[in-house]
């Protein structure tokens, strides 16, 4: 067997775009350039590309700071639930869900006391204020699988939607985190829920 690991990647500057890669033209290509002997079967790890589009990350702006020559947007999610971009630099696309007035460029950072908590730099949005909601795309492979309890922050809770209605296939049900009385996090289940608990 040959492992060829993952290898095809996701479109994060277009995810509406190109939301599924182009698998056969990839697997196409595979097959023409590498021979192997006969017996010899080949294995790919393609999770991210079946499952980075699938999530979003929804977070509303607390603030909206006048710095020295930009603007920030500071909102409520930071690092701890979307690490890669403060981990080495990646690119998530981000739009404002709740404004289509205007445009201004802003840096798009999360609360914590870290230089790093930033999810990009001089992005273009509608004129945004706070309580406005920010959606970041292409996190499904990340945002939920590398979350973090850092500051004692706890996991924000997660929605799935089936057809663009909440469901846990057909019960509705939604993940709620919290910290526990001894500093630890703590998932727990519920089976009724309101748009606001969980936005």
């Amino acid at each position: 067997m040959v492992n060829l690991g993952g290898g095809l990647g996701i479109d994060y500057l277009d995810p509406k775009g190109n939301a599924i890669p182009d698998f056969q033209r990839f697997f196409n290509l595979i097959h023409e350039k590498l021979q192997l002997p006969e017996g010899v079967s080949r294995h790919f790890e393609l999770g991210r590309s079946l499952v980075g589009q699938c999530g979003t990350l929804i977070t509303r702006v607390l603030y909206v700071k006048q710095g020295i020559g930009k603007q920030h947007v500071i909102v409520d999610a930071g690092m701890t639930e979307l690490i890669r971009p403060a981990l080495y630099g990646a690119i998530h696309k981000i739009e404002n869900i709740s404004s289509q007035e205007g445009s201004q460029c802003y840096d798009v950072v999360g609360p914590i006391c870290e230089s790093s908590d930033c999810f990009g730099h001089q992005i273009e949005l509608p004129v945004t204020l706070r309580g406005d909601l920010i959606k970041i795309y292409s996190c499904g492979a990340y945002a939920e699988s590398m979350a973090m309890n850092y500051n004692l922050r706890g996991k924000i809770g997660v929605a799935y939607l089936e057809a663009g209605k909440l469901s846990n296939f057909g019960a509705g049900l939604v993940v709620q985190r919290g910290i526990s009385s001894d500093g630890q996090s703590a998932d727990y289940f519920i089976s009724s829920f309101t748009a606001s608990s969980i936005c």
